[in-house]
């Protein structure tokens, strides 16, 4: 048998236990495989639970360690949505901070989101883009001085995103402005 049969094997296999799933155990799925479940799959998976597994497979296979870390896949992600002024996108500092980022390099990469705002056609405008910089770095600061303080990597995402203003301290929120 081939690679690609066995592969296709293990797919409909795949596709026969998620389509099996509950809403609910789609949703913890995708929350244990990807770290997070957006809004939007939570109402796919009402549907179609496959939908959901397949995103949350391919999800945690973007951004595990390749040629480039999870981490720096991470900032590069809050980059852009700096750049963008994507409440969704910069949340993707804590998860960076959770693989190791540091304040410094949350700094940098948020810089480098500023440019890209000012510089884009039709992007944020560096003064705009600041602010969404501004709201990484007290994220991260947020992170590693509760991290510093307790220890607790919970405790520590959970004021990271509650520093940036983000609705229900988890990465399917928004920016309150």
């Amino acid at each position: 048998m081939s690679k690609v049969q066995q592969m296709l094997d293990i797919r409909k296999q795949m596709k026969e236990l998620s389509g099996s799933m509950s809403d609910a155990e789609a949703n913890e799925y995708m929350d244990a495989v990807a770290g997070f479940n957006p809004r939007m799959f939570k109402i796919i998976n009402t549907v179609s639970t496959d939908a959901g597994v397949c995103f949350g497979n391919y999800y945690s296979t973007v951004f595990s360690d390749g040629a480039l870390s999870g981490k720096v896949k991470e900032l590069m992600f809050m980059a852009g949505g700096v750049g963008t002024m994507s409440s969704k996108c910069i949340v993707h500092n804590i998860p960076a901070c959770e693989q190791g980022a540091t304040i410094p390099e949350v700094f940098e990469a948020a810089t480098v989101g500023v440019i890209l705002g000012g510089f884009s056609p039709r992007g944020a405008g560096i003064p705009y883009a600041f602010d969404y910089a501004l709201k990484c770095i007290e994220g991260a600061s947020a992170f590693h001085n509760e991290l510093s303080a307790s220890g607790d990597k919970a405790k520590a995402k959970a004021a990271g995103f509650e520093a940036m203003a983000v609705r229900g301290a988890n990465i399917d929120g928004g920016i309150d402005r």
